[in-house]
């Protein structure tokens, strides 16, 4: 699945959107990167394998984003288009506000730019409306408890905190977030095991929905797990724009949280939702290994740009090869993948 080698008359990175997972991934990630090192980037095929392919009302969001930090410049920015070519201009940091204009993930557009605002000229603040809690993107429950702690770790300083939560397809969600330039160089990333297990944990988010709901849920995750008192929260968002519900698991490690979500969706029960959570969750904790699988593809960018450095992880998914591709695209060779065994993998990431 490896990416071909290929740079435009412009000198762009052109990358293929059909290739790997063929989603937005790959198109964020390019983003990303181009701001962090300078170099345009063309996009053709955007989000080919997907059942509606070329930009969405996020990926525009990402896009804007990235060109509104750095003055860059866009063309193919449209609804729909399938391909998009980015030409970064100098990073600066300040306050900035980006909506999605639909329920797509606000994490997302975060996603495309945090990192870049680490080396700007001075602290931003960010305020991001969108999607809060979406199926397929990191929401802002993973973000606050399993991401930014192991981006701490990296030397960054990066708070969040969601003012209203959104959910599918209401939207109308808003997180703000506080991006500190980063101040020294960061020490070698290691996390090879995830400590003492402190405790397995979980919570519901809901609005507009039937207030038996987040019970079924909990109940259907103590089924699954031993003890069964796990301590759980339920929230009510009565701020939200529309009715929703997710119940997330966190697993937490001396040095490690996991959270697994689970959305719900109409036609399907409550107590499904939650056991499929509570399954993976289970899974997560027989593999023995530090980094989830969602986590392992978030902290492949962090580390190529801020750290360098190593993890155990489970078996790396597409989205992650997808997102190591991509990374080669830029720094050939940066990312070493070795096969611990069937089910778990060794990440090596040098500093870029």
């Amino acid at each position: 699945m490896t990416m071909e080698h290929s740079t435009d008359s412009r000198g762009a990175v052109v990358l293929d959107g059909r290739q790997g997972e063929g989603g937005g991934q790959i198109f964020r990630s390019a983003l990303t990167l181009s701001l962090c090192t300078g170099k345009p980037v063309r996009i053709d095929h955007i989000r080919a394998n997907r059942r509606k392919p070329g930009l969405m009302r996020q990926h525009l969001a990402c896009a804007r984003a990235a060109a509104g930090i750095s003055q860059g410049t866009l063309r193919g920015d449209e609804l729909g288009s399938t391909t998009l070519e980015f030409t970064p201009g100098p990073i600066v940091g300040g306050e900035f506000s980006f909506s999605v204009g639909s329920a797509g993930s606000s994490g997302l557009v975060l996603q495309t730019v945090y990192l870049p605002l680490l080396f700007a000229d001075r602290p931003s603040k960010l305020r991001i409306e969108g999607g809060t809690h979406n199926a397929w993107a990191p929401s802002a429950d993973f973000l606050l408890h399993s991401f930014l702690p192991q981006l701490e770790l990296m030397g960054a300083e990066v708070s969040l905190r969601m003012d209203r939560a959104g959910f599918f397809p209401g939207g109308g969600g808003q997180i703000s977030v506080e991006i500190q330039p980063l101040s020294s160089e960061s020490s070698p990333y290691e996390m090879l095991s995830c400590g003492e297990r402190k405790e397995v944990r979980a919570w519901t988010r809901s609005a507009y929905l039937d207030q038996h709901i987040p019970a079924r849920e909990i109940a259907a995750i103590r089924r699954k797990f031993a003890p069964r008192d796990i301590p759980y929260e339920e929230f009510w968002h009565e701020e939200s724009s529309g009715p929703g519900n997710t119940v997330q698991v966190a697993v937490v490690h001396d040095r490690v949280t996991q959270v697994f979500t689970g959305f719900a969706s109409r036609g399907v029960p409550a107590k499904k939702v939650a056991h499929d959570v509570a399954v993976e969750a289970k899974r997560f904790l027989a593999a023995e290994v530090p980094i989830g699988e969602y986590l392992a593809d978030q902290l492949l960018l962090p580390l190529a740009l801020l750290a360098g450095g190593r993890f155990r992880t489970s078996k790396l998914s597409k989205h992650a090869l997808t997102n190591i591709d991509v990374l080669h695209r830029f720094f050939p060779g940066i990312v070493r993948v070795q096969e611990e065994s069937e089910a778990v993998d060794l990440v090596e990431v040098r500093l870029a």
